[in-house]
């Protein structure tokens, strides 16, 4: 018995290399949890579409948002661990266990990195007819009027208002809240003078500050935008104050190695091809090659800031 038991344990570990020598053999879906149509959204159909050309089989990308992306994730979480279901994550999925109470997955377990991709900067912007020149005028203004001007954000818990609330502490100053549905309605409210300034990324104001109606004071990563090469960083204009968005993939727990392994090697692979990194830059994201236990530090070290930012500011979305 313990020879037939020895044989099975070895022919079952011998058919699950081979499936996983043979993986992909059929179409893989990353679900964004996110509406279709924004940074992430766009960058992940980028990177979709050049795996499926190196690998030959389709990489499909399925919109699932709602509840801040909690829909998407759950779904992923609760998926087959067998490398055909992925989902495409952001900075603001380490956000999630300081905003909520609970949530539908074991967010320590369930999902697991895979790497990140592709990282992109905010940019504070404020109307042109605000007078407004530089981040050190702004925060002089806010300095003098306490809770008087708003401040626009994409919805209450999302990034750009956690994001604020730090740049709110980081800076010692006192500004309003407004949330709005997404950040093209923020930037409606921006531009009817609704609020009087609003972090964004760089593609969503970019419009706006070509057409002159937005001043941009700020991009919040640590070296300056292509696409803004005037902009100073926040720190460069003297504030301690740097965070970018970065974007990832995750897979259900359980998922084999060795597939993680392929994954990351053929994102690694993609994200060198001047292809990828024209389309990239086009939508102002830095493409960033990352092993797994590097994305799984970095997420690690996100969870622990933002609950700190997020605790400070009491904010919550439950």
């Amino acid at each position: 018995m313990k020879l037939i038991r020895t044989v099975l344990l070895v022919c079952t570990a011998m058919v699950a290399c081979v499936a996983h020598a043979q993986y992909p053999s059929k179409p893989v879906r990353i679900v964004m949890p996110y509406a279709a149509g924004g940074t992430g959204d766009i960058l992940i159909r980028i990177l979709a579409q050049k795996l499926t050309q190196s690998t030959g089989n389709a990489f499909v990308v399925e919109n699932k948002p709602g509840a801040v992306g909690k829909i998407g994730y759950q779904m992923i979480a609760s998926a087959a661990p067998d490398g055909y279901s992925l989902v495409a994550a952001d900075g603001a999925y380490a956000m999630l266990p300081a905003l909520n109470k609970s949530l539908a997955w074991h967010f320590d377990t369930d999902l697991i990195p895979v790497t990140i991709y592709a990282d992109t900067p905010f940019v504070l912007v404020v109307s042109a007819a605000s007078g407004i020149n530089t981040l050190p005028e702004l925060i002089a203004r806010a300095k003098a009027n306490p809770g008087k001007l708003n401040y626009g954000s994409s919805g209450t818990g999302g990034s750009t208002h956690v994001l604020t609330e730090m740049f709110k502490q980081k800076a010692s100053i006192s500004m309003t809240h407004v949330p709005y549905k997404g950040s093209g309605d923020a930037v409606v409210g921006l531009l009817g003078g609704s609020i009087d300034m609003m972090f964004t990324s760089v593609p969503t104001a970019m419009a706006q500050i070509k057409a002159g109606k937005f001043k941009a004071l700020a991009v919040t990563g640590k070296t300056r935008v292509s696409a803004l090469p005037s902009v100073p960083t926040a720190i460069e204009t003297g504030l301690d104050f740097d965070s970018s968005n970065w974007y990832g993939i995750l897979a259900p727990h359980g998922t084999p190695s060795s597939v993680i392994e392929y994954l990351q090697q053929k994102i690694a692979g993609a994200l060198q091809t001047a292809e990828v990194r024209e389309a990239f830059a086009a939508q102002g994201a830095e493409p960033i090659i990352m092993t797994t236990s590097e994305f799984d530090r970095i997420l690690r070290g996100d969870v622990e800031r933002w609950r700190s930012i997020i605790r400070t500011a009491g904010i919550t979305i439950e």
